[in-house]
């Protein structure tokens, strides 16, 4: 199978990666985008294993460079090595379904616009294989090859501040890109949350002031370290270095709802922060899902099934925050399982279990089988508890 022929009656799609010793997922990678790429360009950023050879054997151009702790740094020279008119990102690991990359192509054949970038969905699979519990965020993967587009930040770097001083405006494309099961091996997780906190303190001491970006990176890196204090701490300094109702806020609220879901002894804040939260983003899906389930668990269920009934009809998401795939469908199951525990007779029981345990990280995250139909009481197919706002009175 070869690399797509140039064909210059169609614009040129680049394929970028920036990586070191993958090895082991990169086949899968480049399998997937080798019929629609014109090129593609991978950075080896000081593998000791076969990395080149097998991105090389593949058909990809591989260059080198040495690991500089900045992957701004590495992914603006890819830009600079690259050819195609256009550039889709790719980390190692990731793969695109063959639907999905026809569907990119065809789009930046037909329909891209140079003046916009354009966010995919990246989508990681349920812990346990099931259909509820997998993670999902749109992020900005497909940009045309402009010479004003660089990268900026040691870690999470982004396209934004560039994007913004050309007037480009980001729209979506519904193609998705699927991230390898590794994303919940506590392993794999433990070393890039090393990584990133490195990157994040170098990077920070070159501001003045704190910035919401590295201060997220702290936090999520934290919680998968299991140090719950130093995440609370990073995720609050966030929540304070944020503009008000944005995206980074969101996320700094999701993330100290996963921190006090990580410890028993700190629950009771949880009411507290998500009420503040939902304060802010009433509509939020996840955040009234996290509401209907914390008061679920302490048989609030007539308070619940209202949260969950505001959640189905005027739930709203963010897509550009990590948040659980198909959170509609998800919450009409809360909901209709949470009428069939009020209506059930007799009486719930005076104190039910909690429906699903929450996971630190970037997220609140499902740790639980998918539930049957007919969910039970203590197994609603809910997020890590929490709590609400304006729209529920206590």
């Amino acid at each position: 199978m070869k690399i797509a022929s140039p064909n210059r009656s169609r614009p040129r799609l680049s394929v970028a990666m920036v990586v070191r010793n993958e090895e082991g997922v990169l086949a899968e990678s480049i399998e997937s985008v080798r019929s629609i790429a014109d090129e593609m360009i991978l950075l080896d950023t000081g593998s000791t294993d076969k990395t080149a050879t097998a991105a090389w054997r593949l058909g990809a151009t591989v260059a080198k460079m040495a690991w500089q702790h900045d992957f701004a740094a590495a992914r603006n020279r890819c830009l600079d090595l690259l050819t195609g008119d256009w550039v889709l990102w790719l980390d190692a690991g990731e793969r695109l379904a063959a639907e999905a990359a026809m569907l990119l192509r065809t789009f930046v054949d037909r329909s891209a616009d140079a003046g916009k970038a354009y966010r995919l969905t990246v989508a990681i699979p349920p812990a346990d294989g099931g259909e509820i519990g997998g993670e999902e965020i749109a992020q900005i993967r497909l940009v045309p090859a402009q010479a004003g587009l660089r990268f900026s930040g040691r870690v999470r770097e982004t396209l934004q501040p560039a994007l913004e001083a050309q007037g480009m405006k980001i729209e979506a494309v519904a193609a998705r890109i699927l991230r390898h099961p590794r994303q919940h091996d506590q392993a794999w997780k433990t070393l890039k949350a090393d990584r990133n906190l490195t990157l994040a303190a170098l990077e920070a001491a070159d501001h003045a002031v704190p910035v919401p970006r590295l201060l997220l990176t702290e936090g999520e890196a934290y919680c998968t370290l299991g140090m719950f204090d130093q995440a609370r701490h990073a995720y609050l300094a966030a929540l304070d270095a944020a503009p008000p109702a944005s995206t980074a806020m969101l996320e700094a609220y999701y993330g100290l709802l996963g921190c006090y879901a990580g410890d028993p002894f700190l629950a009771h804040h949880q009411l507290r922060v998500c009420v503040e939260a939902l304060g802010v983003f009433p509509t939020d899906t996840q955040l009234l899902l996290t509401l209907g389930n914390y008061l679920y668990t302490r048989n609030h269920v007539e308070t619940a099934v209202k949260a969950f009934d505001t959640a189905v009809r005027f739930g709203r998401v963010n897509p550009e925050v990590w948040h659980l795939g198909d959170l509609g469908k998800l919450a009409e199951m809360c909901l209709n399982a949470a009428l069939g525990l009020r209506d059930a007779s007799p009486p719930a029981q005076p104190a039910l279990k909690p429906p699903v345990a929450g996971l630190p990280g970037r997220m609140l995250r499902l740790d639980h089988p998918a539930p049957s139909k007919e969910a039970s009481p203590g197994h609603l197919p809910l997020p890590s508890d929490a709590l609400s706002s304006h729209t529920i009175s206590l």
